[in-house]
């Protein structure tokens, strides 16, 4: 499983981990545009713990420091979920009173997983490693 092999060198190294999918395209600028939407969600409230990329979760970036317990909680349910929909499961798990109902768990939610407005990444693959889709190049 690639993503054990940076838990190590990513939990002390870096302030920021990037996940991408393989089969995108990225413009020239998107570095910078990356480091502008890091700086905006740290001025409206620090507490986040990823930053989503795009719709699909073609990129996802969280906090070096998450990055150990992400990992462990991947490492037990990645053949039950897409990591994807493990990384807001732990969110869900990590920041959400138990109290929250289900009505207004999103709420809890979004205070700690931001999205970017419009799109990032171009998804170039054909395939999804979802049985269930087929993909043609969509955006």
């Amino acid at each position: 499983m690639e993503i054990n092999s940076f838990r190590y060198f990513f939990s002390r190294s870096d302030q920021y981990y990037l996940m991408m999918e393989d089969d995108v395209l990225a413009p020239q600028n998107y570095f910078q545009k990356i480091k502008q939407f890091i700086e905006q969600s740290d001025k409206t409230d620090p507490s986040w713990i990823i930053l989503n990329f795009e719709q699909y979760s073609r990129g996802i970036l969280w906090k070096s420091q998450y990055v150990p317990d992400i990992v462990d909680f991947i490492q037990i349910f990645y053949q039950d979920k897409p990591v994807d929909w493990l990384i807001y499961n732990f969110i869900d798990l990590k920041t959400c009173d138990k109290s929250v109902s289900l009505e207004n768990n999103g709420v809890c939610k979004d205070k700690f997983s931001r999205h970017y407005k419009g799109f990032l990444f171009t998804h170039i693959g054909k395939m999804s490693s979802l049985e269930i889709k087929n993909i043609n190049g969509q955006r």
